[in-house]
């Protein structure tokens, strides 16, 4: 670790350190060298495992890191280290600002010779130059080099970067199994030692109720049990077949070890006689009991005896009693969720000899709401990282925090392409112009063609209103016409009373063909009918002939 000259450098230093030591498994080797500002090639933390990751924490914490004057002191004491260790992956990170001094080429030979990777990250250099010592000592060594320009992405870069040393899931070595647990049903009749295995894959303890049986040379696990519900449960990390197990194919025992293994976790044989329902209701569960012989018909116990295993592995007992023909019912409660176990033992009768077993499970489910309390710190700062947002701390009060404060807040921005409008705009444009130049208007001819439409949509419109004018006079004509003739007719039949005898046939005299306004048609009221004055007439004019007729003859008398 060389402290390096920009913002918050040393600050930056821990947290990386931190953040690569965090990626390690406990049986990983990790070593800090730094420069103190006294001692050259200061070891932070010695060159060990990892274990307890706190310590190695608290250890960067108190770390004073210093300008160092050169890399080569540092790198030799790296190498000295691990060039002792015995370890499948070496791998040295540098961070710098690449003012001291190169490693010598000798060093970088002996590194290469080694096999320990160098890899090196340059964060604000001097110059362009500064950057050369940390690239040959990366090309060198088969390691990389980061020119970092953004101090936030160290931790990531060292968190790569120790992923190079991680321990591999898989290890593929000769070893001797151990046993850790000689009482399990499994080693019975087995006599140790067992034959050497070549390989296995890396897992780590489950605790709870898991039993850890057989164990490698590194204290992992190799071969563990674990009694789940009414099952059971047993993994081998390593291989049957020939790949890591090539010693174990020729073993005496080989036949009889998987054969408990088998026998240990299939289901125990119970009786089928007693048939077992549960019920959950609440926080109490009800058990119910149906005895039944091969024919099916109802079966008399003569004792019968409950236990429950609850899930903190407490027995307690359970009180049956006879609901009917061969039928038996219990209670008990569950507060805690999780799976309890019903275990029964009766007996048919004293003639039949011994107890039968039966069993059943009742599972209580989990709170969905409660299964995983705690949050998911890493995840919550990495969306507020990629949203620009902030994380708020958790030693304040969070309903007296400012939730609306924009300081720092930078608003989101959407690039529109404008290649497209332009390319239209520039296309009409075109047009307008090739129009301009090559299509020639006469404006004259135009508005003499407009002129003579407006002319022909006027006097159509003219020709129309005279039309309709025509029409409305010859109307009224013949309207006038109709009226005149009815008055004339009128006054024909009117003659008898003007005239008084004389001759019917004889047409008045007319003095003008339009009628004057004193022979206007009196009202109906005052008129005397037009049919009794012709009737009137006609008689009238037969007497007066009549009396001339008798006039004649006495003459001639």
């Amino acid at each position: 670790m060389h402290a390096c000259e920009m913002p918050d450098g040393n600050y930056w230093g821990k947290k990386v350190a931190a953040a690569a030591v965090g990626t390690l498994s406990r049986l990983d080797l990790v070593g800090i060298l730094s420069y103190d500002w006294t001692n050259v090639g200061q070891w932070v933390s010695p060159l060990a495992e990892v274990g307890d990751k706190d310590k190695v924490i608290a250890r960067i914490e108190q770390m004073q890191m210093g300008d160092m004057p050169s890399l080569h002191d540092h790198l030799q004491e790296a190498y000295k280290a691990l060039v002792k260790c015995n370890a499948a992956q070496k791998h040295v990170i540098v961070i710098s600002d690449g003012d001291p001094a190169a490693p010598s080429p000798q060093l970088l030979t002996e590194l290469a010779a080694a096999r320990i990777t160098c890899t090196g990250v340059c964060i604000w250099p001097h110059s362009a130059a500064s950057k050369g010592s940390l690239q040959q000592m990366a090309i060198a060594t088969g390691g990389r080099h980061y020119d970092v320009t953004d101090a936030s992405t160290l931790p990531q870069i060292f968190i790569k970067e120790a992923q190079v040393v991680r321990r591999s899931l898989i290890i593929e070595e000769p070893f001797a199994p151990q046993i850790a647990f000689g009482l399990s049903e499994i080693l019975k009749g087995l006599t140790p030692p067992l034959p050497n295995l070549d390989g296995y894959v890396l897992t780590g303890p489950k605790g709870g109720l898991s039993q850890l049986v057989l164990a490698t040379h590194q204290a992992d696990p190799l071969l563990a049990t674990c009694q789940s519900g009414l099952g059971r449960c047993v993994v081998f990390t390593s291989s049957a077949d020939s790949r890591w197990a090539s010693k174990w194919l020729s073993w005496g025992d080989f036949a009889g070890f998987w054969e408990q293994v088998v026998r240990w976790a299939g289901r125990p044989a119970q009786s089928t006689e007693c048939e077992i329902s549960t019920d959950v209701e609440g926080q109490e569960a009800t058990v119910n009991v149906e005895a039944l012989d091969a024919q099916g018909k109802s079966l008399q116990l003569a004792a019968i005896q409950g236990q429950v295993l609850t899930p903190e592995m407490k027995g307690e007992p359970l009180q049956l009693t006879q609901t009917g023909p061969g039928q038996y019912s219990g209670r008990f409660k569950a507060p805690v969720s999780g799976s309890y176990i019903v275990n029964l033992h009766y007996r048919k009768g004293e003639a039949e000899g011994a107890a039968q077993l039966a069993n059943a499970i009742v599972t209580i489910p989990f709170a969905p709401e409660f299964r995983d309390l705690s949050d998911n710190t890493p995840l919550l700062r990495e969306v507020s990282r990629i949203t620009g947002g902030r994380v708020l701390s958790l030693a304040s009060d969070p309903n007296q925090a400012n939730l609306y404060d924009y300081a720092g807040l930078t608003f989101p921005q959407t690039h529109l392409p404008l290649l497209r409008p332009l390319m239209l705009a520039w296309l009409v444009v075109f047009l307008l112009d090739v129009a301009v130049r090559r299509v020639v208007l006469d404006v004259r001819a135009m508005l003499r063609r407009v002129r003579g439409w407006l002319t022909r949509t006027v006097r159509r419109e003219e020709d129309q209103t005279i039309s309709r004018l025509q029409a409305r006079r010859q109307k009224l004509r013949e309207q006038w016409s109709a009226k005149t003739a009815e008055a004339v007719v009128s006054k024909h039949y009117e003659g008898a009373e003007k005239y008084q005898g004389e001759l019917l046939t004889a047409e008045p005299k007319r003095e003008s063909q339009v009628p004057k306004k004193e022979e206007v048609k009196p009202p109906e009221s005052h008129k005397k009918p037009t049919e009794a004055t012709y009737i009137d007439q006609l008689l009238q004019a037969k007497r007066r002939k009549a009396g001339h007729s008798e006039d004649k003859g006495a003459a001639h008398e």
